[in-house]
This record gives C-alpha cells, sequence and structure tokens, in this order.
C-alpha cells in the first residue's frame, strides 16, 4: 500500500513538500514527517497542525500513531490518529 502524506497547517495549507511511504502487511515505519515534508525545526508555525493521510494505491489498513516532546521542558506527549472522510 502506498500512502501520501502532507502535512497541513491551520488554515488548510500544506507545509512543506508532501511525501509518499509504501507498506507491505504488518510493516511497522517510524519517521520524523517534518524532516521527510522538507521542513527544519524549530518553528513557530508547527503549533496546530496536523499530518493528512491518503492511501494512492494498493489495499489494506493502516493504523496511525504519533508523539512529540515539548522544545523547552521535554515533555513527552502521544497523540492518536482520527479518521474522517
Amino acid at each position: 500500500m502506498t500512502v501520501e502524506f502532507r502535512l497541513v497547517d491551520r488554515w488548510g495549507g500544506t507545509r512543506g513538500a508532501a511525501f509518499a511511504k509504501t507498506f507491505v502487511g504488518h510493516d511497522f515505519q517510524a519517521f520524523n514527517p517534518y524532516a521527510e515534508a522538507g521542513i527544519s525545526a524549530p518553528s513557530d508555525f508547527y503549533d496546530n497542525m496536523f499530518l493528512l493521510i491518503n492511501p494512492t494505491s494498493g489495499a489494506g489498513k493502516i493504523m496511525g500513531f504519533g508523539a512529540s516532546a515539548n522544545n523547552t521542558s521535554n515533555d513527552p506527549a502521544a497523540h492518536i490518529a482520527q479518521q474522517y472522510q
């Protein structure tokens, strides 16, 4: 299954470049979406952004999980995926 990823800001605009990943059955891939999109940290426009995931070919299901840490305090946070149409 090939999936397109796109970082979207609070106004609906794409930040950086869209990028694609190909997954096989029971695959796990860890990556930094900001680095993949060509965005270097730090920047204040990371607030209120989300990662839009769109399957482009193949069949199957994909589950997303994200984690981050505060740049100042290093407090961890986990982020679950939300499906929408």
